[in-house]
């Protein structure tokens, strides 16, 4: 593969544009890796705002009418729904609920249960557990 850098002084903002012959699985993990550092998320703690960098965000949940993000530090409050972020965050989310995404980057390990649902236990050792309406897309994912 080869890179090339060139400036363009007419650009009004800064533009990104990755040239391949044909989709493969390289250059689609390069663009992946881009957007995954790219895309942040403002968050509320305590009246104050943050840009919370999705790569730091462990979970989406909604609880009392209100999307919630989960990080190892703290839970912010969030304007986005969670179809607006489905549709934003990058591959390594998943829907596991009509109430929840998560980042598989953080799950520590994961288990089936009889009746169906899957048993998540992130690194920071909370758990959550999937809807069985999403079970498919998370066993495509992660078995």
């Amino acid at each position: 593969m080869k890179v090339q850098y060139q400036t363009m002084a007419e650009l009004a903002r800064d533009t990104l544009l990755i040239g391949a012959k044909e989709k493969n699985p390289q250059v689609m993990s390069i663009i992946q890796n881009i957007e995954f550092h790219h895309f942040s998320v403002r968050g509320k703690f305590l009246d104050k705002h943050y840009m919370i960098p999705s790569a730091h965000c462990i979970q989406f949940f909604s609880k009392d009418k209100k999307i919630y993000v989960r990080t190892t530090e703290s839970e912010f409050i969030t304007a986005y729904r969670l179809y607006e972020l489905e549709q934003k965050l990058p591959t390594n989310f998943l829907r596991i609920s009509h109430t929840e995404i998560i980042n598989i980057d953080f799950i520590d390990h994961f288990s089936l249960s009889k009746n169906g649902l899957v048993r998540i236990t992130f690194s920071d050792k909370q758990q959550t557990y999937s809807s069985r309406r999403y079970l498919k897309k998370i066993k495509e994912i992660l078995l």
